[in-house]
């Protein structure tokens, strides 16, 4: 067995870990395949930052990195951050705090960056993405 002891994974993982999970199950090599997910107990992987993407639905995105989460609601226009994934309304972070603008800049940074990718896809096909 790959693991002697039942394994509890405490931190936050995405759905893009669930193939290479799998694989490194079944003892196939992760990394034959390009991918940009990692198996849920790979060492490092808690330290790395999962987007939460709900602007459409709820008016409002968030992130968490090493059990920091942060939030950004359009709707109210605040930023929140919390050591757990609950935010308190009545408290956003200042707009002038450096915590506040990262959150927005990084949120800004990797929507713009999933709309690039998105019409670098669309334009290739539904099986070749080329980045030019």
């Amino acid at each position: 067995s790959i693991f002697p002891a039942p394994t509890y994974i405490t931190h936050v993982t995405s759905h893009i870990d669930v193939s290479p999970s799998i694989m490194d199950l079944l003892g196939l090599d992760v990394n034959s395949v390009p991918m940009q997910g990692r198996p849920f107990w790979n060492t490092g992987i808690e330290s790395r930052k999962v987007y939460f993407f709900a602007k459409d639905y709820f008016g409002a995105d968030g992130m968490v990195q090493m059990n920091r989460y942060a939030m950004c609601n359009y709707i109210a226009q605040a930023c929140y951050a919390n050591d757990a994934m609950h935010f308190n309304q009545v408290d956003p972070i200042p707009h002038d705090l450096a915590e506040a603008k990262t959150v927005v800049a990084d949120l800004q940074s990797i929507q713009a960056l999933l709309y690039w990718w998105t019409k670098k896809g669309v334009k290739a096909g539904a099986n070749e993405t080329r980045l030019e």
